[in-house]
């Protein structure tokens, strides 16, 4: 089944405060990319930034961990339901194979491994069967990346449920529910995970793009303190 490219909204995996793109896609001024079977670059390049910078998930997803010799060195890829996005030449992992991570989440951190002539992030977008022609399965992610400059990416236009609100998770994914409104590396504050569909109830706080729900308990699970 095709994926709707309408629906594919990607942030920034980096911090483009400081962050600059070195290389776009389908660009050769670096490297001969006939020998992988492309007529140019399969992605973008980020430098400007130093290595073991923090780099972010574009999209909710699943991640796996990777390593190859050459090529990659280095990454994760995250599969987001029918597309992917890759983070190459990392120094490290900050995900486990099958972990659920959220948009602008820490998976890595920016390296020099792999095919790579100094520290940067090559990040890619795999649609299979959509890809640009002559790149396989990749395709120009420029065109579906948001517009904004570092930080955890703004809330997705369908997502801006108010105070008093009833709402319930819409994400194949699920949703992960954290104790207060951040985005820690280790997980620390994470609650639990949220299946898609779960009803939540009603909003009672909103902070930035996070809400915060009143959630119910069974009497007979309580005590008066």
């Amino acid at each position: 089944m095709a994926v709707d490219l309408s629906k594919i909204r990607l942030a920034y995996p980096v911090d483009m405060r400081r962050a600059k793109l070195t290389q776009g896609f389908g660009e050769t001024r670096y490297f001969d990319y006939s020998v992988y079977g492309y007529p140019g670059h399969n992605g973008w390049d980020f430098g400007g930034l130093p290595e073991g910078e923090p780099m972010r998930a574009a999209e909710l997803g699943v991640a796996t961990p990777k390593t190859e010799s050459g090529g990659f060195g280095n990454y994760v890829e995250i599969d987001h339901g029918g597309y992917s996005t890759v983070y190459a030449h990392l120094r490290g992992w900050a995900v486990k194979a099958g972990q659920l991570v959220e948009k602008g989440e820490v998976i890595g951190y920016l390296g020099n491994t792999g095919k790579s002539s100094g520290p940067h992030l090559h990040f890619g977008l795999k649609i299979p069967q959509q890809g640009t022609p002559g790149y396989k399965n990749w395709r120009d992610p420029g065109p579906f990346m948001e517009a904004i400059v570092g930080g955890v990416p703004p809330a997705t236009a369908g997502g801006k449920v108010e105070v008093g609100d009833l709402a319930g998770v819409t994400s194949k994914w699920g949703a992960k529910m954290r104790t207060n409104a951040e985005l820690l590396q280790d997980d620390s504050n994470l609650a639990g995970v949220a299946r898609d569909g779960a009803k939540l109830g009603k909003v009672v706080k909103v902070k930035g793009d996070w809400a915060a729900f009143e959630l119910w308990i069974h009497r007979s699970l309580l005590r008066k303190l």
